[in-house]
């Protein structure tokens, strides 16, 4: 449901070639999921599949994500917290696929 009007504008202006992504996570989440159970987790591994696909039909090896050094923090604090784990997200990983993922904004 989000708008992207202005930041098609915005990368049509600059003349920036961009592939903008539509998918309906929501229904397959809400039906997956059962009924007082976080949506997070089964959310989260649609989008990265959505983007892991697109990124074949690109034929692109690499996909940059937005996460940043707060981000990955929250989920170092999440995991002590709730699963009793040190676990925090990578900067960077090659997906089973065979993408390298990378989180360019973590270092800043």
């Amino acid at each position: 449901g989000h708008d992207a009007q202005s930041l098609e504008a915005w990368l049509e202006g600059e003349g920036i070639d961009f592939h903008l992504l539509r998918e309906d996570t929501y229904s397959v989440v809400t039906e997956k999921t059962r009924p007082g159970a976080s949506y997070c987790s089964l959310c989260s591994r649609l989008r990265r599949g959505i983007l892991y696909t697109a990124a074949a039909e690109l034929k692109s090896n690499r996909l940059a994500l937005g996460h940043h050094r707060d981000d990955a923090l929250e989920t170092l604090l999440l995991n002590m917290v709730h699963q009793g784990q040190l676990k925090a997200l990578p900067a960077r990983y090659r997906a089973r696929r065979g993408i390298d993922v990378i989180r360019p904004l973590m270092y800043t």
